[in-house]
């Protein structure tokens, strides 16, 4: 509850409960030379959330990928079989 002359919070209830985190890490090799980590948070609830990032071997960090290019990667949860290409038309 918050009072809206003072601002002061008197009552905090969450609305929405809060579900434990999940996280499940796949390493995608694409070609000879890159290396996609991809994150599946909460594959226990309706709503996933993917986060892809490449890995960056002069630095030793991986660098959260904002933009794939040509790179498609299919993630196949059930058979844990994940693959990487390219869509470039040949």
């Amino acid at each position: 509850v918050v009072d809206p002359y003072s601002l002061d919070v008197s009552h905090t209830t969450l609305l929405i409960p809060s579900l434990p985190l999940k996280v499940i890490h796949y390493l995608v090799p694409y070609g000879n030379d890159e290396l996609f980590l991809v994150e599946l948070c909460n594959p226990i609830s309706s709503q996933l959330a993917f986060r892809v990032s490449r890995l960056d071997e002069e630095a030793g960090k991986w660098v959260e990928a904002t933009d794939l290019g040509d790179c498609v990667l299919f993630i196949n949860q059930r058979h844990l079989r994940n693959v990487c290409c390219s869509a470039k038309a040949s």
